[in-house]
């Protein structure tokens, strides 16, 4: 007898959800023509061969007309400011350590921990320790999913390159870090960009009220559930706006929606140091403790990733 699985349709509004039962022979692997293909990318090694300009690399993963996934590497003091004039971004940090300056003062982030820079404030970063981050630059407006004060959990993690990205290949002095440096207006349409002089130490701090500040969340301290068992926590319509008007929540977020209460973690620290790195990979880690669904492939019509 088949075995039996669960498929969730998602859709623009929640009552239009779907639950169906399949046999999994008939999902899995089945798609044939006409469809985009799951890729399996190594996002992270795209940047050994792209060369830094102001000590940073930066090789673009995923693009898309109101979305743009890229993979950064920081080596030291990033040379110039940017400003995102029309589009929010988001930082997660997956290597090494960065600290981001900006108008709403100085964040430092570690492995794990996700920051959202607002549209139209300034920033720079500096990285340490072979600093890996993803950038997300998206035209959503985007608030916290979960209460920035309540997270479930405490877990910190510890990541390193099995080999280490070189900075031999156009990285520049850090300098004193107060000279004037020039900064980067950059808007969704690249045309438009400009760039002007700006005073660091004047502009480092410098927002007094208005707006959205700069938000640091370590990213996975606030599991609840496990994906796909139903029993849905409700995420708030308001988490997710478009700029000067309500947009439909992105399905992608809406499945935060299929979580049950459990009395574990399900995702455990990483450790460092306890097994060789496997050949072809990029990280060296090993879990303190294995959960029942580390590793688990993940399943689609176009096979098992």
């Amino acid at each position: 007898m088949a075995k039996k699985i669960r498929e969730f349709m998602t859709h623009r509004e929640p009552p239009e959800h779907i639950w169906m039962e399949r046999d999994e022979s008939a999902v899995i692997g089945t798609a044939r023509m006409g469809q985009r293909m799951v890729p399996r990318i190594r996002p992270f090694d795209l940047l050994r061969s792209t060369p830094l300009s102001g000590n940073r690399a930066r090789a673009m993963v995923f693009e898309g007309d109101s979305l743009r996934i890229a993979t950064e590497y920081i080596a030291g003091r990033e040379a110039q400011l940017t400003r995102a004039a029309d589009h929010d971004l988001v930082y997660l940090q997956f290597c090494g350590r960065s600290t981001i300056e900006s108008e709403s003062g100085v964040v430092e982030v570690d492995p794990g921990e996700i920051v959202l820079v607002p549209a139209a404030i300034s920033h720079r970063s500096t990285g340490t320790d072979q600093c890996l981050r993803v950038r997300v630059a998206t035209q959503e407006f985007v608030t916290e999913g979960v209460d920035p004060e309540k997270p479930t959990m405490q877990r910190q993690f510890a990541v390193r390159p099995s080999e280490p990205i070189g900075i031999a290949n156009g990285g520049k002095a850090d300098g004193d870090g107060q000279a004037p440096v020039l900064e980067h207006i950059s808007f969704w349409d690249p045309q438009s960009d400009l760039w002007v002089e700006r005073d660091v130490a004047a502009l480092v701090g410098c927002k007094r009220e208005g707006g959205r500040v700069v938000r640091k969340l370590s990213a996975f301290n606030y599991f609840t559930g496990m994906t796909g068992k139903g029993g849905a926590r409700r995420v708030s319509r308001r988490r997710l706006q478009s700029r000067g008007r309500a947009k439909r929540l992105s399905p992608r977020l809406r499945r935060g929606r299929d979580l049950v209460s459990v009395s574990r973690p399900l995702i455990e620290p990483y450790g460092v140091g306890r097994a060789r790195a496997r050949p072809g990979t990029d990280v060296l880690y090993s879990p303190r403790r294995s959960a029942s669904d580390h590793r688990q492939p993940r399943l689609s019509a176009h096979g098992a990733l």
